[in-house]
């Protein structure tokens, strides 16, 4: 049978979503990673940075990773060469 994905991925985003509000980082990472990358909720690559920045304070060291790709990027947001040194240097500590 065909599986819905489009709903399981909105399931996932509402579960990523309730566990990161509770504090659990590697949550975090997966709900930011699913904003980021519009996996069956709308892009908010802001919002995404939001939920990555405590998250790599605390010591996760993909959400760091992810944080310092999207400033090295740009595009979806405003290219920071600093900001993106700084986290991939989080990441890698």
């Amino acid at each position: 049978p065909p599986t819905d994905i489009a709903g399981s991925q909105i399931r996932a985003a509402r579960t990523f979503k309730a566990q990161c509000d509770a504090g659990h980082t590697a949550s975090c990472y997966e709900f930011g990673r699913v904003l980021y990358e519009n996996l069956g909720v709308e892009a908010d690559p802001l919002t995404a940075t939001y939920r990555w920045t405590p998250a790599c304070t605390a010591g996760h060291a993909a959400s760091c990773a992810s944080l310092a790709r999207a400033y090295g990027a740009g595009g979806k947001l405003k290219r920071d060469d600093k900001k993106s040194r700084e986290y991939a240097d989080k990441a890698c500590s």
